[in-house]
């Protein structure tokens, strides 16, 4: 074995000289074995190694006895020991998660505590190609998409360093056999041998009949994590390149996207796109599922009648016009607004920003991104306000025309309507609309000389 996890160390680069490594141990066989092998290289490659363990408090004094026992295994290898207790039981209550996912968070916690403590180069944990396979087994069985299907990753950031996994090229099977011929005391979970959790499942069931297929299969699981990592880093950054291409507003909590230019977009792509905007609207939370991806797709695609979905945790999808809105904010939700502008002054908003300031002349035209006003017929302040039940704008023809029908022309998401500024003069007449129209109010000359310039960037 311990050929074979030098030579996956030495691939993937994943220890230096002089590390500073804490070593998650529980003190079963696999984490015992992890830290008896780096035990090994210590005098060779000057590690400084720290035994960290967690005691999650679920089997009463025989978790307790583990804590015990790496501690004075610890002890008696002189290394330093760094242990807690965590009742995590009651963790999961107050949280209202399960208790796999509290211990994970408990865990991964105090380990993040241990490495800021040590400046720690590595955390180094003792997953192994069993594990990979029950973890992308599981996945593709339980509806996991992208990166999550490629399974534990054979090094990632974390805290002050990375965690680093040296035994996923070995099976337990090997690991279970290096702590016999090292004659390595070890502590067993009970636990690991019930049905009651999914993972349990699989080990008991599914590895045993692929192991009888192939004893090497947990070699071939993990080349194809690696491939699936490799290949899914190459898409993702495609999928980031093709967001910023179709994206029209993006806040935190919401992503309003042009829907025209993402379905020209492969599908591949498509579904990466989206799992991006989960991604960023949910903070890469657990709640993303391949199912929540494809209610979304089919959605934008406009696959069944549905002109909206909701999605865990309150996020509403929602199609207007040609733009998909994702929001965690009902579109009623925006807040009226109203205020002064002053020359020379920069009025941030939701969605852009207006300018104001004087010009002689007009020196560009750029539609109705920018509007000038006649300093003989106007002066400050102006105002900018969000609309109001019954806004009217002069027209052109000597008529007027409501702001709710100038929006729906420019195919203005409600979402936009309730956000979007109006520039009005001191008596409150609507002036211009940045983007969608000018008031024949303005009355504008070009030989004129003398204007305010009002310009508009959307964000």
């Amino acid at each position: 074995m311990q050929r074979e996890v030098l030579a996956f160390i030495e691939k993937h680069q994943l220890l230096k000289n002089g590390a500073t490594i804490v070593v998650g141990v529980s003190g079963g066989p696999d984490s015992m074995a992890l830290l008896h092998f780096l035990q090994t290289l210590q005098s060779r490659l000057q590690l400084m190694l720290v035994v960290a363990h967690v005691d999650h408090q679920f089997r009463g004094e025989t978790s307790y006895g583990d804590y015990q026992f790496v501690e004075q295994y610890a002890k008696e290898q002189q290394l330093i020991f760094e242990g807690t207790r965590i009742d995590v039981t009651s963790y999961a209550k107050v949280m209202k998660k399960t208790s796999q996912v509290a211990a994970r968070e408990c865990r991964y916690q105090f380990f993040q505590d241990i490495m800021e403590k040590y400046s720690a180069d590595y955390l180094a944990l003792a997953h192994h190609g069993d594990d990979q396979m029950e973890t992308m087994l599981m996945r593709q069985t339980l509806a996991g998409f992208g990166e999550s299907l490629c399974g534990i990753p054979v090094r990632r950031p974390f805290c002050t360093g990375e965690i680093i996994r040296p035994f996923l090229c070995v099976s337990k099977a090997t690991i279970e056999q290096y702590c016999t011929m090292q004659h390595l005391p070890v502590r067993r979970d009970e636990s690991n041998e019930k049905d009651d959790y999914v993972r349990n499942r699989f080990r008991h069931t599914v590895l045993p009949f692929l192991h009888n297929e192939n004893p090497a299969v947990h070699e071939r699981y993990q080349f194809l994590s690696e491939a699936c990592f490799d290949d899914e880093q190459y898409i993702k950054m495609q999928a980031k390149k093709a967001l910023e291409t179709i994206i029209h507003t993006k806040t935190e909590h919401t992503i309003i996207f042009n829907i025209a230019p993402f379905l020209t977009l492969p599908k591949s792509l498509q579904r990466r796109v989206i799992h991006l905007i989960l991604n960023y609207l949910y903070h890469e939370s657990q709640f993303i599922s391949f199912v929540h991806i494809e209610q979304l797709l089919q959605l934008v695609q406009k696959k069944g009648p549905a002109k909206e979905i909701h999605l865990p945790m309150g996020l509403l999808i929602q199609i207007s016009y040609d733009r998909c809105i994702c929001s965690f904010q009902q579109p009623t939700e925006a807040s009226s607004y109203r205020y002064e502008l002053k020359e020379t002054e920069e009025l941030s908003l939701e969605v852009g920003t207006i300018t104001a300031q004087y010009k002689e002349m007009i020196e560009e035209d750029k539609g109705t991104s920018i509007c000038y006003v006649p300093r003989s017929f106007y002066s400050f302040p102006f105002y900018v306000r969000s609309r109001k039940q019954g806004d009217r704008m002069a027209l052109p023809n000597g008529g007027t025309k409501k702001i709710k029908d100038l929006f729906i022309d420019a195919k203005m998401t409600r979402y936009e309507r309730d956000r979007w500024p109006l520039v009005t003069d001191s008596k409150d007449r609507i002036i211009w609309v940045p983007n969608v129209k000018h008031s024949s109010l303005l009355n504008v000359k070009e030989e004129e000389k003398g204007f305010i310039m009002l310009k508009f960037k959307e964000v």
